[in-house]
Protein backbone atom coordinates (compact mmCIF):
# COMPACT_ATOMS: atom_id res chain seq x y z
CA UNK A 1 0.00 0.00 0.00
CA UNK A 2 0.96 3.69 -0.22
CA UNK A 3 2.04 4.14 3.46
CA UNK A 4 4.06 0.86 3.03
CA UNK A 5 5.91 1.92 -0.19
CA UNK A 6 6.60 5.72 1.93
CA UNK A 7 8.14 4.33 4.57
CA UNK A 8 10.37 2.44 3.03
CA UNK A 9 11.92 5.05 1.26
CA UNK A 10 11.74 7.18 4.31
CA UNK A 11 14.73 5.30 5.44
CA UNK A 12 15.37 7.94 8.47
CA UNK A 13 11.47 7.87 9.42
CA UNK A 14 11.84 11.72 9.11
CA UNK A 15 8.12 11.49 7.54
CA UNK A 16 9.65 12.89 4.31
CA UNK A 17 11.69 11.41 1.21
CA UNK A 18 14.57 13.70 1.35
CA UNK A 19 17.29 13.95 -1.79
CA UNK A 20 19.77 11.30 -0.57
CA UNK A 21 16.79 8.89 -0.05
CA UNK A 22 14.80 9.13 -3.10
CA UNK A 23 18.47 9.31 -4.85
CA UNK A 24 19.05 6.03 -3.38
CA UNK A 25 15.76 4.74 -4.53
CA UNK A 26 16.23 5.20 -7.72
CA UNK A 27 19.69 4.55 -8.23
CA UNK A 28 20.32 7.97 -9.11
CA UNK A 29 23.18 10.92 -8.45
CA UNK A 30 21.67 13.65 -6.30
CA UNK A 31 23.73 15.78 -9.12
CA UNK A 32 22.23 14.35 -12.34
CA UNK A 33 20.36 17.34 -13.91
CA UNK A 34 17.56 14.24 -14.70
CA UNK A 35 17.50 13.22 -11.14
CA UNK A 36 16.42 17.11 -10.29
CA UNK A 37 13.59 16.91 -13.22
CA UNK A 38 12.18 13.58 -11.14
CA UNK A 39 12.30 15.64 -7.85
CA UNK A 40 11.05 18.89 -8.97
CA UNK A 41 8.16 15.86 -10.55
CA UNK A 42 7.37 14.49 -7.22
CA UNK A 43 7.86 17.39 -4.64
CA UNK A 44 4.72 18.93 -5.32
CA UNK A 45 4.73 21.09 -2.66
CA UNK A 46 8.06 22.38 -3.46
CA UNK A 47 9.39 22.03 -0.12
CA UNK A 48 12.85 20.63 -0.92
CA UNK A 49 11.33 16.47 0.44
CA UNK A 50 8.69 14.54 -0.68
CA UNK A 51 5.98 14.89 1.96
CA UNK A 52 3.43 11.74 2.51
CA UNK A 53 0.68 14.27 0.82
CA UNK A 54 3.31 14.95 -2.54
CA UNK A 55 3.88 10.94 -2.46
CA UNK A 56 -0.32 10.02 -2.54
CA UNK A 57 -0.74 12.54 -5.12
CA UNK A 58 2.18 10.86 -7.64
CA UNK A 59 0.79 7.08 -6.07
CA UNK A 60 -3.09 8.11 -7.46
CA UNK A 61 -1.44 8.86 -10.76
CA UNK A 62 1.06 5.94 -10.90
CA UNK A 63 -0.81 3.52 -9.30
CA UNK A 64 -3.03 0.83 -11.47
CA UNK A 65 -3.10 1.11 -15.06
CA UNK A 66 -0.74 2.32 -17.39
CA UNK A 67 -1.96 6.33 -17.51
CA UNK A 68 -2.80 7.21 -21.38
CA UNK A 69 -0.10 9.54 -22.91
CA UNK A 70 -2.74 12.22 -21.92
CA UNK A 71 -2.40 11.50 -18.14
CA UNK A 72 1.31 11.77 -18.14
CA UNK A 73 1.39 15.36 -19.75
CA UNK A 74 -1.08 16.05 -16.98
CA UNK A 75 1.39 14.97 -14.48
CA UNK A 76 4.35 16.22 -15.95
CA UNK A 77 3.03 19.68 -15.94
CA UNK A 78 4.07 20.09 -12.30
CA UNK A 79 7.65 19.35 -13.20
CA UNK A 80 7.91 22.45 -16.06
CA UNK A 81 5.56 24.70 -13.85
CA UNK A 82 8.55 25.50 -11.21
CA UNK A 83 5.98 27.91 -8.55
CA UNK A 84 3.34 25.94 -9.09
CA UNK A 85 0.33 28.72 -9.75
CA UNK A 86 -0.90 26.21 -12.27
CA UNK A 87 0.41 28.34 -14.94
CA UNK A 88 3.43 27.69 -16.86
CA UNK A 89 5.26 31.03 -18.29
CA UNK A 90 7.20 31.03 -20.92
CA UNK A 91 10.69 31.78 -18.74
CA UNK A 92 9.44 28.44 -17.26
CA UNK A 93 9.48 27.13 -20.46
CA UNK A 94 12.48 27.91 -21.54
CA UNK A 95 14.04 27.14 -17.91
CA UNK A 96 13.08 23.58 -18.71
CA UNK A 97 14.60 22.93 -21.94
CA UNK A 98 17.90 24.65 -20.11
CA UNK A 99 17.59 21.69 -17.73
CA UNK A 100 16.68 18.66 -20.42
CA UNK A 101 19.49 20.48 -22.52
CA UNK A 102 21.74 19.78 -18.88
CA UNK A 103 20.79 16.53 -18.30
CA UNK A 104 21.23 14.91 -22.28
CA UNK A 105 25.01 16.62 -21.47
CA UNK A 106 25.49 15.04 -18.16
CA UNK A 107 28.37 12.86 -17.60
CA UNK A 108 29.00 13.04 -20.95
CA UNK A 109 32.57 14.87 -20.48
CA UNK A 110 31.84 18.00 -22.37
CA UNK A 111 33.88 20.57 -21.17
CA UNK A 112 32.19 23.69 -22.16
CA UNK A 113 28.40 23.61 -20.83
CA UNK A 114 28.14 27.21 -20.32
CA UNK A 115 29.19 27.47 -24.29
CA UNK A 116 26.47 24.85 -24.78
CA UNK A 117 24.04 27.00 -22.56
CA UNK A 118 24.23 29.72 -24.78
CA UNK A 119 23.55 28.07 -27.66
CA UNK A 120 20.41 26.75 -26.81
CA UNK A 121 19.41 30.24 -25.41
CA UNK A 122 20.62 31.57 -29.05
CA UNK A 123 18.09 28.59 -30.93
CA UNK A 124 15.40 28.97 -27.73
CA UNK A 125 13.58 31.41 -29.57
CA UNK A 126 13.24 29.23 -32.66
CA UNK A 127 12.17 26.55 -30.50
CA UNK A 128 9.43 28.74 -28.41
CA UNK A 129 8.26 29.33 -32.08
CA UNK A 130 8.56 25.83 -33.03
CA UNK A 131 6.30 24.49 -30.42
CA UNK A 132 3.88 27.48 -30.92
CA UNK A 133 4.57 30.02 -27.75
CA UNK A 134 5.65 32.64 -29.51
CA UNK A 135 4.08 35.53 -28.39
CA UNK A 136 2.62 33.98 -25.13
CA UNK A 137 2.82 34.80 -21.39
CA UNK A 138 1.45 31.57 -20.23
CA UNK A 139 -0.56 28.57 -21.45
CA UNK A 140 -2.72 26.22 -18.05
CA UNK A 141 -2.86 22.55 -18.31
CA UNK A 142 -5.13 21.85 -21.02
CA UNK A 143 -2.88 24.20 -23.34
CA UNK A 144 -0.19 22.18 -21.64
CA UNK A 145 -1.20 18.36 -22.73
CA UNK A 146 -2.25 20.38 -26.34
CA UNK A 147 1.18 21.80 -26.78
CA UNK A 148 3.36 18.68 -25.40
CA UNK A 149 0.79 16.03 -27.69
CA UNK A 150 1.61 18.61 -30.95
CA UNK A 151 5.79 18.23 -30.36
CA UNK A 152 5.78 15.42 -28.67
CA UNK A 153 9.88 15.38 -29.90
CA UNK A 154 10.66 17.89 -27.43
CA UNK A 155 9.29 16.86 -24.43
CA UNK A 156 10.59 13.00 -24.97
CA UNK A 157 12.65 13.68 -21.56
CA UNK A 158 10.00 14.53 -19.35
CA UNK A 159 8.37 10.84 -20.67
CA UNK A 160 11.32 9.36 -19.54
CA UNK A 161 10.97 10.93 -15.92
CA UNK A 162 7.66 9.83 -15.78
CA UNK A 163 8.62 6.40 -16.41
CA UNK A 164 12.00 6.58 -14.06
CA UNK A 165 9.31 7.00 -11.06
CA UNK A 166 7.02 3.91 -11.64
CA UNK A 167 9.15 1.71 -9.95
CA UNK A 168 8.64 3.47 -6.50
CA UNK A 169 4.78 3.27 -6.57
CA UNK A 170 4.76 -0.75 -7.75
CA UNK A 171 2.57 -3.05 -5.35
CA UNK A 172 -0.17 0.56 -5.13
CA UNK A 173 -3.38 -0.28 -6.00
CA UNK A 174 -5.68 2.79 -7.61
CA UNK A 175 -8.60 1.81 -5.22
CA UNK A 176 -6.35 3.10 -2.00
CA UNK A 177 -5.01 6.17 -3.53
Amino acid sequence: NILTNFQALDTDQDRKIGTTELAAALKMKRDDPSFIMVQRLLDIDRKASISYKDFCIAAHHMAGREPVMEDKYRFCFMMVDSNNDGLITLQEMKDYFLDVRKAKSYGSGKSNQAADEAELRDKMNDLIEEIGMKGVKHIDEDEFVKLVGNNKKHFTHMIECHSKIKPLFLGVSKKRA
